[in-house]
């Protein structure tokens, strides 16, 4: 009868729930930014990219073997999952708090007043010990730690999203640094053939030792650009190597262009942001800061917590079960009345942190706002250069045919030929930095706009 009474007390005090003193937060804080990324007034309203995998974005079989490995085997991703579970146990602890504690033990005492006359005292009893969170203080501790779980859930999708991008980098580097070799192994081809005819136009005497001196110099000269790029694809594989933490990872160079999903519009609303994973981990940290105050606030009114002990003595081992019941309930209430302004002090630290927090929050929106204005700006600026750079190319490649045609009708010096070359060579190699750059663009505006956290 008084078992079933303590429990009840306890029961009725864990359902009676409690009033949480943290601020009432249904809304963020307005971070001042246009409600469209772009320049047009009007944006795809209903266009998202956040549920888009980067397995739906990148179409290289090389490329997304690499992703899985790096995934798998990374430290980073490893670390941040770790941390994430740690996050997690931590909320459990919290959480455990707002239950009950009991703790059940057993006695035998031994009495006696010589060695012949000795008795037994055989007990088994157990402790309850329970806080009433009347005011939240326990409550909001653990709310507090689940945000920061949340957050620190968002920190490792980050990650993650981050480890995806920076391999998909590596990789498109190593490609095109593959690309600028074949570039140069063909260019080479044509200054052994260029040095061959001006060998033999100067034992016919149509051409000059100083033009065959200058088509030697272009040679030498492309086989040293062969040597640095040979040295950067090797460093860029270094780096690739690091990234996927596999030291036999092979790359075979194909001549096809990185192929990526081409569905991300020019102009995009900026509700596109609130998905991505740093947006949401300064919302989770603003509110443990609002859950904070909550705990801050209850240090000023009483603790109340019950202690209790219930349980059965007997002289008789089988008899204890069955012996008299001993019972105690301990109501407890501490009430702070001088703590040298300790708790006044703490309430206004955790008010400063909640208004850092909200700041924090309008900041990092206003910081993934512009940086995905500026790879919106950037990528119609590649598109545009790249064009360009084509038409130039053409116009590079007429002249290096006049130019061609005149130094063997005697109208023209090599160096003409020298030139143009160069500027051809100059030109098809500038052609492949900027398609890496506009690659490079998209894979950061993917990431950018809260893409690539599913498989």
């Amino acid at each position: 009868m008084i078992k079933r009474r303590v429990l009840s007390i306890l029961l009725m005090s864990t359902l009676t729930g409690c009033v949480s003193l943290a601020p009432h937060s249904s809304t963020l804080p307005e971070a001042g930014i246009p409600s469209n990324i772009g320049k047009s007034e009007h944006a795809q309203q209903d266009w998202h990219l956040s549920q888009l995998g980067w397995r739906g974005f990148f179409h290289d079989a090389q490329l997304l073997q690499l992703i899985e490995s790096a995934l798998a085997n990374n430290p980073d991703i490893q670390l941040a999952v770790l941390k994430t579970q740690e996050s997690y146990l931590q909320y459990g602890v919290e959480q455990s708090n707002r239950y009950p504690h009991i703790t059940g033990q057993s006695s035998t005492t031994y009495t006696g007043q010589n060695q012949q006359q000795t008795a037994k005292n055989y007990k088994i009893d157990a402790t309850i010990s329970y806080e009433l969170d009347f005011f939240g203080r326990l409550n909001n501790l653990s709310q507090a730690q689940r945000a920061r779980y949340l957050a620190t859930q968002e920190a490792q999708r980050n990650v993650y999203m981050l480890l995806v991008a920076q391999v998909a980098q590596a990789y498109l580097n190593e490609h095109i640094i593959s690309q600028k070799q074949i570039t140069l192994d063909k260019q080479l081809t044509n200054y052994q053939q260029a040095l061959s005819l001006t060998a033999s136009r100067l034992v016919s005497g149509e051409a000059t030792y100083l033009d065959y001196e200058q088509a030697k110099g272009m040679l030498e000269s492309t086989k040293i650009s062969q040597s640095e790029l040979a040295q950067q694809r090797q460093l860029a594989h270094h780096t690739l190597q690091n990234l996927v933490n596999r030291y036999d990872v092979t790359i075979t160079p194909v001549k096809q262009p990185l192929q990526l999903e081409q569905s991300i519009p020019a102009n995009v609303p900026s509700t596109v942001l609130l998905t991505r994973p740093d947006i949401l981990q300064a919302e989770h940290q603003l509110t443990a800061a609002n859950a904070d105050i909550g705990v801050a606030r209850a240090a000023f009114f009483p603790s109340i917590s019950l202690t209790g002990n219930v349980g059965n003595a007997s002289t008789e081992l089988a008899d204890l079960l069955s012996g008299a019941t001993l019972w105690d309930l301990v109501p407890k209430i501490s009430l702070p009345i001088f703590n040298g302004k300790q708790n006044r002090l703490n309430l206004d630290l955790a008010n400063n942190r909640q208004q850092q927090a909200a700041i924090e929050y309008q900041k990092t929106l206003q910081n993934a706002f512009k940086e995905v204005a500026d790879l919106l700006t950037l990528g119609q600026s590649y598109h545009q250069q790249f064009e360009l750079q084509q038409r130039y190319l053409t116009t590079q490649q007429n002249a290096l045919a006049l130019s061609t045609q005149a130094y063997l009708n005697g109208s023209a010096n090599y160096l003409t030929i020298l030139d143009a070359q160069r500027n051809v060579l100059i030109t098809q190699l500038a052609l492949l930095t900027l398609k890496q750059n506009q690659l490079t663009n998209q894979i950061n505006l993917f990431i950018a706009l809260g893409g690539g956290g599913q498989e």
